[in-house]
């Protein structure tokens, strides 16, 4: 039979994080408002977003991944599509006995995940981070790649202009040669051009 999952807010009660007064009464507003308890806890003020995320890391048996700490390696990003990257807001880590390491900020989300199983051609191997700092980091990662490109092709551009100054220079040194020399007739070099 299924392990039991247990709830959010009994993890952070007997983790002492959160008050009992306190979390009957974001409970209620939750069901009231129908909002997750976690995002309810959160504008309460009751919790910070780490401390939610490592709480429903523990609620759903993933581990826990910070990403202030745990460096995501270099040729990760060829795992996976830089698309599939910026639409489901995940990190690849690496392969593991076939299945893809992935760094997730949502486990409930079963859409995302079927998706990218799909997508792939793979099984998952996920790990929970914190959602803002995934986006921050993918966020970092785009603007630095798009940095580079536009550097490189600033950088083109440049080497381009140059070849064609020169190339205008060695036209009007040509011109000038002509008009130095006189008519020579026919066989002029202005007119050979």
């Amino acid at each position: 039979m299924a392990k039991q999952r247990r709830h959010l807010g009994e993890i952070l009660f007997k983790a002492g994080l959160v008050e009992k007064e306190s979390l009957i009464k974001a409970i209620k507003t939750s069901k009231t408002n129908n909002k997750r308890l976690g995002q309810v806890l959160l504008e309460l003020g009751l919790i910070d977003e780490e401390t939610l995320t490592k709480a429903i890391a523990k609620q759903f048996g993933l581990q826990y991944i910070n990403l202030d700490k745990a460096p995501i390696p270099a040729d990760a990003g060829s795992l996976i599509p830089q698309e599939l990257i910026k639409r489901h807001q995940v990190l690849p880590l690496g392969v593991n006995n076939g299945k893809l390491k992935l760094i997730i900020g949502d486990p409930s989300d079963i859409e995302t995940m079927d998706a990218l199983r799909f997508r792939l051609n793979r099984e998952l191997e996920c790990y929970l981070a914190n959602p803002t700092k995934i986006r921050s980091y993918i966020q970092e990662s785009f603007d630095k790649v798009r940095k580079e490109e536009d550097d490189r092709l600033k950088h083109s551009i440049d080497a381009t202009a140059a070849e064609l100054a020169e190339a205008g220079h060695e036209l009007q040194a040509e011109a000038l040669r002509v008009q130095a020399g006189g008519g020579e007739g026919d066989d002029a070099p202005i007119i050979r051009l």
